[in-house]
């Protein structure tokens, strides 16, 4: 199932909650000892996470759950880029970096048990089977049971936990059957908001127009100035046009490389990586970028 954003992270009579994790939505299937992994848009992930399919021997046989792939950094905190790198991992890269920064899969709900199909349960009965398959088959690593409550409180306690990469809330109503694809759930995510003033950086990368996948923006300010960081799926790197007086439009990686203190462009296991730094005020030398010439 799906979910569609909310405003408010109040928790309705008749309604359960669970944290959002900052991770990938992911399927996992045991059947006749054959393990899938799978994404929610069907992409085999199983050859970039081994430990997660080794882990599948714990499951009884004909079982499904739907859940979230995370890892976890050594501070506690949720760590998406590490868990996006791993994507592009296989084979004995894929066994060293399960050593290096192993993934997990919090269990949010069962899809089928032991060959029962559960999605026509409501969400109560399914909840109750999974947190009893978790303590009778006692599962472990790389096996995560993900929180569950219907206390208000507890929803707001978690809100409180954004320090450590958790997004929001989910919301779940209780006597809901599983209907895949279909936003059934509610999703509150966090915001931490501050204020800024930021210009030109769609010149920094078109990652939204020509990407074919996900983009992540950061800002990052310290010492006066801003580092903006820009990965994207799409590993071809942008490169500067040789000067022309009868070009018209085409301009907004120079006028970045300009403007800007620092600039740098780098290939990743998956897709790139676009760093540049912009100093918020004017270069006590004369330059109003303040780059370092």
């Amino acid at each position: 199932m799906l979910s569609t954003p909310v405003s408010t992270p109040d928790l309705r009579p008749g309604w359960a909650g669970e944290p959002k994790w900052d991770g990938f939505r992911a399927a996992v299937l045991v059947n006749a000892s054959r393990v899938v992994l799978r994404s929610r848009r069907g992409t085999d992930m199983g050859p970039a996470f081994p430990e997660v399919v080794a882990g599948a021997v714990q499951l009884p046989d004909a079982t499904a759950m739907d859940g979230e792939l995370v890892v976890w950094d050594a501070a506690g905190r949720l760590s998406f880029e590490r868990l996006r790198n791993r994507l592009a991992r296989r084979g004995a890269g894929a066994i060293r970096a399960a050593q290096e920064w192993p993934a997990h899969f919090v269990a949010f709900d069962l899809l089928r048990l032991s060959g029962t199909d559960t999605t026509g349960w409501p969400y109560r009965r399914r909840r109750a089977a999974l947190e009893a398959l978790f303590a009778d088959r006692r599962l472990f690593a790389p096996w995560t049971l993900c929180p569950s409550t219907t206390d208000p409180e507890t929803v707001r306690e978690w809100l409180s936990w954004a320090s450590v990469g958790m997004e929001g809330v989910i919301f779940k109503r209780l006597d809901d059957v599983y209907r895949p694809s279909v936003r059934g759930w509610r999703k509150y995510r966090v915001r931490e908001t501050s204020e800024a003033i930021v210009g030109a950086v769609t010149g920094l990368t078109n990652a939204h127009k020509y990407a074919p996948g996900p983009c992540l923006l950061d800002l990052e300010v310290s010492d006066g100035a801003v580092e903006i960081s820009v990965w994207d799926s799409d590993p071809a790197l942008p490169v500067p046009q040789e000067a022309d007086p009868n070009r018209v439009g085409k301009h907004g990686l120079e006028i970045v490389m300009a403007v800007c203190r620092s600039f740098e462009i780098r290939r990743e296991p998956v897709g790139k990586r676009v760093k540049a730094t912009i100093v918020l005020a004017d270069d006590p030398s004369g330059h109003p970028a303040g780059r370092l010439m």
